[in-house]
């Protein structure tokens, strides 16, 4: 990695409201953020094709689609970025997790795990919190940002 290049991270949950994500996404462009990490984002599906708020300056990541269980989980990767990235599917199938590898000259840097830590929408299996579902399960094999909604609730 360059030793003048920096990476910016922004995270925001959105509960499910377009105008904080068009909002979001703007603030990014303005500050030329490289990864947007968004948790419950706004989402509609059409012929199950999954339809979310879009911006040009952005690719969108989703999470991994599961029988019409809602995605809580979403990844804006800039453009513009100098830094690549690989969505590694391969590691999780959790609807409310996404991790992807950023890479600087093909070199892999590190990995981003962006989680909605709530029960699964799946009924069958609703019992456990994302990471005691899931995240206790992934192997962390080299230097990981967790940008997560830990839901936490406390008096």
């Amino acid at each position: 990695m360059n030793s003048h290049s920096k990476i910016s991270v922004m995270q925001h949950n959105t509960a499910r409201t377009s105008d904080i994500m068009h909002s979001c996404l703007e603030t990014a462009v303005k500050q030329a953020i490289d990864f947007v990490l968004i948790q419950e984002f706004s989402i509609r599906f059409e012929n199950n094709i999954a339809i979310t708020v879009s911006h040009p300056a952005y690719y969108y990541i989703l999470s991994t689609y599961s029988d019409n269980i809602r995605f809580r989980v979403a990844v804006f990767a800039r453009k513009l970025s100098n830094y690549k990235f690989c969505h590694r599917t391969d590691l999780t199938s959790d609807s409310d997790i996404i991790i992807i590898d950023v890479s600087d000259s093909n070199i892999k840097i590190f990995q981003i795990i962006n989680i909605y830590n709530e029960k699964n929408l799946d009924t069958e299996s609703n019992i456990s919190y994302t990471v005691k579902r899931s995240l206790q399960y992934i192997d962390l094999t080299m230097k990981t940002l967790i940008v997560e909604d830990f839901n936490a609730y406390h008096s």
